[in-house]
């Protein structure tokens, strides 16, 4: 049958998974903070549930506040990139 032939190897090569970046509390009122082992030099992107950016903030330090709060409530995704790369990516629940 063509099960049979399946072929479940594969040669791609998952994206790395950003483990060096926390973003908490999730759920949040609006206000969450972007923890990171690097000093600097990443982006958070935030993304609305039909993918339009909602919020674009540089991270300097280890630890960046982040205040969405006059967005409404509501499931968000957001992207770290690092030196233009994208890195991590999430899902963030805004409550008010």
């Amino acid at each position: 049958s063509p099960c049979d032939t399946l072929d479940f190897t594969s040669t791609t090569e998952m994206p790395a998974t950003g483990a060096a970046v926390r973003v908490y509390p999730n759920p949040n009122e609006g206000y969450f903070t972007v923890e990171s082992l690097s000093s600097g030099g990443i982006v958070f992107y935030l993304f609305n549930a039909v993918g339009q950016k909602v919020h674009e903030q540089p991270c300097a330090g280890t630890e960046t506040l982040v205040e969405v709060g006059h967005l409404p409530a509501g499931v968000y995704f957001y992207r770290i990139a690092a030196q233009g790369k994208f890195t991590d990516s999430g899902k963030i629940f805004i409550n008010h």
